[in-house]
């Protein structure tokens, strides 16, 4: 683990998992502390802005987001955090006003520690109710290791490459919710889930458009984070569209809630 992974002699803005305060201190404008903590070999990627290393793209970029949450009046109210081997996921709710209307958009922050100890921080969240598709991102390394998934949560992603409802209904409690990319909440019981799911996995010809490719995993036991790619592109796109799925598990043993962070909802 990095040596200022819990942010030891930082504001106070920047006391933490860099993953837990990254939003805040960009709210805070405290992009300029943020940028230094990052350091030069930093890659970060921000979906309605894209991707920026080096220290000058970096606060450029920083500078440029912290400016966008201010103009947009943007609170964040943090949510769990799971801390993996290499990386930490957190959940933040982002509560904006936008095109006079609010948005309570939910974000997840996945910061990946590498093998050289440079830092990447990605952010997921839906881009298209801002009037865009998600930005271009730079394509990622290819890395010598295969990406452990627990049993339940890779039982989950068989049946989503299949395509295959029913069995991906069947990996959730009998009360098990998804929540999509708005935040809107799909139950189990009352047929909401596999509804959600049959538009998600099935398009008009019958056929699979959403398959995710793993990119990165952190489980804490009680929860689980996939980072993860799509490799079929909407209109307008140039790039591979990244999400992040975060199942919570129930007593069970069987799924209790997912909450996606990508475009689906919208």
């Amino acid at each position: 683990m990095m040596k200022d992974d819990e942010g030891d002699r930082q504001p106070s803005s920047l006391r933490g998992r860099l993953a837990e305060v990254y939003l805040q201190a960009l709210i805070a404008e405290a992009g300029e502390s943020l940028a230094k903590r990052l350091g030069e070999r930093a890659l970060i990627y921000q979906p309605l802005f894209g991707a920026a290393s080096g220290m000058t793209a970096i606060r450029k970029a920083l500078k440029q987001f912290g400016d966008w949450l201010v103009e947009h009046d943007a609170t964040a109210k943090r949510g769990p955090t799971i801390v993996g081997v290499d990386r930490d996921v957190t959940e933040v709710t982002l509560s904006l006003r936008h095109a006079e209307r609010n948005i309570e958009l939910p974000v997840a922050l996945v910061a990946e520690r590498g093998r050289a100890r440079e830092i990447a921080v990605r952010l997921h969240h839906a881009s298209l109710p801002f009037g865009s598709p998600q930005a271009p991102r730079t394509p990622r390394k290819v890395v010598d290791r295969e990406h452990v998934v627990a049993a339940d949560v890779a039982e989950h992603l068989a049946a989503l490459r299949l395509g295959d409802v029913d069995a991906v209904v069947a990996t959730f409690e009998s009360s098990g919710i998804a929540v999509d990319g708005l935040g809107q909440e799909h139950d189990r019981g009352s047929g909401a889930l596999h509804k959600h799911y049959a538009q998600l996995l099935q398009n008009e010809r019958g056929a699979n458009d959403w398959v995710p490719i793993v990119l990165g995993v952190a489980d804490d036991g009680r929860g689980c984070s996939v980072e993860y790619e799509t490799a079929k592109l909407s209109p307008g796109e140039t790039s591979p569209k990244e999400g992040v799925m975060v199942f919570e598990r129930g007593d069970s043993g069987l799924i209790r809630k997912v909450r996606i962070y990508d475009e689906i909802g919208y």
